[in-house]
């Protein structure tokens, strides 16, 4: 039997759009949206994103992004975008590891249960846990709540980090602050 993440996955597909001269990539669902939702929350937070109205763009980059954890949201319009940006740099995923170190006193701060004995368990940054927090941050924009977005962002990462790594918990301490 798959996993839910395996039967979610198997239903995405990557559709090309072409407009003039420029092909655009699109994340589509295969079969009933309303099936898919009931895979899960982040399930459900992907198809609410692909079925918004708004376009969210999403790059995987080179670009330096360290100072940022390896990962950055852009606000419409914020560096001319016409739309909503997620940016996300693999290579630097160890740069959030280092500004969220559990084992200084600011980094213990971002964690829930640091700061008992023993402490919980911070499992590392993927790129995947980055983009989905990214897109946290994107679902705040495209629905006219930048005042929550942090607060989206960490909701978004921690349903990611239980669908990795296990239930949040000891094992796998939930991220409880953005800043």
């Amino acid at each position: 039997m798959r996993t839910i993440a395996a039967q979610a996955a198997a239903r995405l597909k990557i559709e090309e759009r072409k407009q003039g001269k420029d092909a655009h990539y699109f994340v589509a669902i295969e079969g009933d949206i309303g099936d898919f939702r009931k895979l899960g929350a982040t399930a459900n937070d992907l198809a609410n994103l692909v079925t918004h109205k708004s376009t969210v763009e999403f790059g995987v980059t080179s670009q330096d992004l360290s100072s940022l954890g390896g990962a950055v949201t852009y606000e419409k319009g914020a560096i001319g975008n016409a739309n909503v940006r997620v940016l996300v740099n693999p290579n630097q995923m160890s740069s959030a590891d280092r500004q969220l170190d559990p084992n200084t006193f600011l980094g213990s701060l971002f964690w829930a249960g640091q700061s008992t004995r023993p402490r919980w368990s911070v499992q590392p940054f993927t790129d995947t846990i980055s983009a989905w927090h990214e897109f946290g941050h994107a679902w705040g924009y495209i629905n006219g709540a930048p005042t929550q977005v942090d607060s989206i962002s960490l909701i978004w990462e921690n349903r990611m980090r239980a669908m990795l790594y296990g239930p949040l918990g000891p094992m796998n301490a939930p991220r409880i602050r953005h800043k």
